[in-house]
């Protein structure tokens, strides 16, 4: 491995990137990122462990669903930078993580603004050796939602988890709004795919000792028999949450076939004819994927797509009275920047949210944020807050924040 380089690992989720970052942890890669994502807990707690005293029943009982939701997600461990993971990293970020191996999906590896007014993307300076994590958009779309079925019986049958099924049938949709923009930035950056190994999912469970030996070639590590005997016993056939065939329905029939496509041309790593008729398509997707923060109309104040804001708009199956309520409760326990937050106020700057034709545009304030004078989308700030700047006002990350 590269010392003066990131050895990235990259894949749509759901496609085995938790599973490469633990098994490249046992080959004894050196890996960048918590095992679990950080305990809100701790915040809430004493040294001793104990929950502090002004803290309620149901405070804890919301706290405790959370986490149990995250270790439901990947329960031997995730291994990932909060923020880096889903949004890239760029310029002088980079150089704490060289000779480590860094998740980061493919949406973030490609450098552009993102439909909510921020930035995302990966330096490709820094981009050393690459492991792409490939998983047949079928499969991905079902373990979401074998897994969002799973959430909904830890979050009990009256809570706040029935919007994660909102949508009635599988959709490509998601697949193609990630993958799209990285085989466009992929045919465009060709020494960035010269240096990438291609692993599928259904291969590394087929027979994981042979793509165990691909990798330690790929990557020139040699690790010892112990370990590449713990790696590959690492890999849990229970945790494929599915493997079963669908068929895409309804709308989303032609798109299954692109989204088909885009996970062929990968695998092979011809992405030159794929490139060509991913624009249009893909544009649509993302419009309809595009997230921004619920924080005006319906108060819920939680990150929603144009689905769950037309579910909100009907108001079906009491949704939106359900996640007000929660977003109360989130508001008790502080997880609302404007709410405590001494450097939040907001500016006369708005920034413009593209969504699809029915949903219509979202024109809104930016964020005056006083730590660094600067201005912020509403996205930006929560995400600052939640993952750096407690209700406390404690940075828990001063090197990132700071740049």
């Amino acid at each position: 491995m590269d010392p003066n380089k990131i050895t990235v690992v990259t894949g749509e989720p759901r496609s085995g990137t938790s599973q490469m970052m633990q098994t490249l942890k046992i080959l004894g890669v050196d890996v960048a990122g918590e095992e679990m994502p950080r305990r809100s807990s701790d915040n809430f707690k004493n040294e001793d462990g104990s929950w502090k005293s002004d803290i309620t029943e149901e405070q804890i009982k919301e706290i405790e669903k959370s986490e149990a939701n995250a270790k439901m997600m990947n329960p031997l461990g995730f291994y990932e930078v909060p923020g880096v993971v889903m949004r890239g990293i760029r310029g002088r970020d980079a150089t704490e993580y060289y000779g480590k191996a860094l998740k980061i999906i493919t949406s973030a590896m490609v450098d552009r603004q993102a439909p909510n007014g921020g930035f995302i993307g990966t330096d490709k300076n820094a981009i050393g050796k690459v492991i792409l994590c490939l998983r047949d958009p079928k499969h991905i779309a079902i373990s979401q939602k074998s897994l969002s079925d799973k959430m909904l019986q830890v979050a009990g049958d009256d809570e706040d988890w029935v919007y994660h099924n909102s949508v009635e049938a599988p959709s490509p949709l998601r697949y193609m709004a990630g993958i799209g923009p990285f085989i466009s930035w992929l045919d465009k950056n060709r020494e960035v795919k010269d240096r990438i190994l291609v692993v599928d999912y259904e291969d590394m469970h087929a027979d994981c000792a042979y793509q165990i030996d691909r990798i330690c070639s790929h990557l020139n590590i040699n690790p010892t028999a112990e370990q590449i005997e713990e790696a590959v016993s690492n890999i849990k056939p229970s945790l494929r949450r599915s493997s079963q065939f669908i068929e895409w329905a309804g709308l989303y029939a032609d798109d299954g076939i692109i989204a088909e496509e885009m996970y062929t041309s990968l695998k092979d790593l011809e992405t030159s004819a794929m490139s060509a008729i991913i624009e249009e398509r893909v544009q649509r997707g993302m419009l309809e994927l595009v997230r921004w923060l619920d924080d005006t109309e319906f108060k819920t104040h939680i990150e929603i797509n144009s689905d769950l804001y037309r579910h909100l708009c009907q108001n079906l199956n009491n949704i939106r009275t359900v996640l007000t309520e929660k977003s109360e409760r989130m508001r008790k326990l502080g997880w609302i920047p404007s709410e405590k937050c001494k450097n939040y106020s907001i500016s006369e700057k708005n920034y413009t949210i593209k969504r699809p034709v029915d949903v219509g545009d979202l024109t809104r304030p930016m964020v005056s944020c006083g730590r660094d004078d600067d201005f912020r989308t509403a996205e930006e700030c929560n995400h600052c807050w939640n993952n750096g700047w407690n209700r406390y006002g404690i940075n828990h990350n001063p090197q990132r924040l700071a740049k």
